[in-house]
């Protein structure tokens, strides 16, 4: 018979927080809605640079009174488009080219599901057995 006389064992109680992924495999939290805000806030200084300075028609709308009542005529509306339309272009190409970095690597995936999609399809047009016996190795045998 074996006695551990002598040995304390000391138990943590500490809980172990589960693995997170590493910090390059997340999107930064929120960021899809930032650039979404951004490209909006884009789209409406590129609309105000048109009524600052494009042409108006006479369509007597509230709307329309409004708005022209409120825009700088003369010099002051030809900055003020310049300024819109340089911040406004600024906010939407940017958020693209942001938005088109983030989704490179979800594109290579994608490609990468589309190539094996056209090698199964190949595949069941020429050899259906293969097809058959490789779609039963990957997701099992048919339920019954």
């Amino acid at each position: 018979m074996h006695h551990n006389v002598g040995l304390v064992a000391q138990v943590s109680e500490t809980r172990v927080a589960p693995e997170r992924e590493r910090e390059g495999d997340q999107w930064p939290r929120g960021i899809t809605v930032a650039l979404g805000l951004a490209g909006a806030i884009g789209v409406i200084l590129i609309t105000v640079s048109g009524v600052a300075v494009g042409p108006t028609g006479p369509t007597g709308s509230f709307v329309d009174r409004t708005i022209l009542a409120v825009t700088p005529k003369g010099t002051a509306a030809t900055v003020l488009g310049a300024i819109a339309m340089t911040v406004g272009l600024t906010l939407v190409l940017g958020a693209w080219l942001v938005l088109g970095l983030l989704f490179a690597l979800a594109f290579l995936l994608f490609k990468a599901l589309l190539a094996l999609a056209l090698v199964y399809f190949i595949l069941s047009l020429v050899a259906p057995d293969a097809a058959r016996k490789m779609r039963g190795f990957v997701v099992g045998p048919p339920a019954l």
